[in-house]
């Protein structure tokens, strides 16, 4: 009985251990706690299998930065985009403050969490106020500066052939926007609840916009006559607005909601949804009812 008893407490003890080792596994979090040298506190998640950081070199890392806990200001595991920080000595003019000193105490694979205020990252004049930062990172991979230049000149070389491209289509956007608007009258069009008037001439197979969303948007801009007052096509870079925080105008912040991305549309805007009486001198003159033509992010 006694040996029976002692078994039975024996798997007890083991399918413990495992369960609690299937639910480490699982979660893949250690949290341990630690300090940089400068003492900054951060959280370790995950302890990766590559080499630590050597000064000089240039750290690539994914970052989720949120502000105050609720504003998810960048996610560059949505964007794809690794930041690129160069590890550099205190000594060494360190414009990037306590973020590269928790990089320095990393390994490649290492997943890790920490918080700053706003007078920590000594943020400059006019940046948003804030109580407090979170970056939850991860270390991807490290490059020499060499490397990094190298690289870099690769990229500047495909981005500016990108702009190139995109320049490329605006004549044809031009002319789109123009034969649109000369048959506005006569044309059938979608109106959203607010009065802006839309016409959509390709559907994307993406999302509509949601409130919070970042979006891309190429657009060129036009009076009711047909004249051209701003055209992001033509200069080969999207507009980045974020979706229902009223940084734009209204008729951008409302119709976007039904034009899913990836689309080609073009609008018509009264000017009460648009600068309203007074206008936006000098360029949009007061009471200016306005033509859009956009791609929704057709190009990112």
């Amino acid at each position: 009985m006694k040996f029976k008893a002692l078994l039975n407490y024996t798997l007890i003890i083991g399918l413990g251990i495992v369960i609690v080792f299937v639910y480490c596994k699982s979660h893949d979090s250690l949290n341990i706690k630690a300090t940089t040298p400068s003492g900054f506190e951060y959280t370790i998640h995950k302890k990766g299998e590559g080499r630590e950081v050597k000064y000089g070199e240039v750290a690539y890392f994914h970052t989720i930065e949120t502000i105050d806990d609720t504003l998810v200001s960048a996610n560059s595991y949505l964007t794809g985009n690794l930041r690129k920080i160069p590890v550099l000595r205190p000594e060494e003019n360190n414009q990037y403050g306590p973020i590269v000193d928790v990089l320095k105490e990393m390994h490649i694979g290492d997943s890790v969490s920490v918080v700053f205020s706003h007078a920590q990252l000594r943020m400059p004049p006019g940046s948003i106020i804030f109580d407090h930062i979170k970056y939850d990172m991860k270390l991807v991979k490290l490059r020499s500066q060499r490397e990094f230049v190298a690289e870099n000149d690769s990229l500047k070389a495909v981005f500016q052939n990108r702009i190139e491209s995109i320049k490329a289509t605006a004549p044809a956007a031009e002319a789109l926007l123009e034969s649109t608007r000369a048959q506005w009258v006569s044309l059938e069009k979608e109106s959203t609840p607010g009065g802006v008037e839309y016409v959509i001439h390709e559907t994307g197979t993406g999302p509509m916009a949601a409130p919070g969303d970042t979006l891309p948007i190429y657009f060129i801009g036009a009076f009711d006559d047909g004249e051209i007052f701003d055209n992001s096509i033509a200069a080969g870079m999207p507009f980045w607005f974020i979706y229902g925080r009223g940084g734009v105008i209204p008729a951008w912040d409302e119709v976007f909601q039904y034009i899913p991305e990836g689309s080609k549309a073009t609008m018509y805007v009264p000017y009460n949804l648009a600068y309203g009486v007074a206008g936006s001198p000098p360029k949009i003159p007061e009471s200016s009812d306005l033509f859009f033509y956009v791609e929704v992010g057709l190009k990112d």
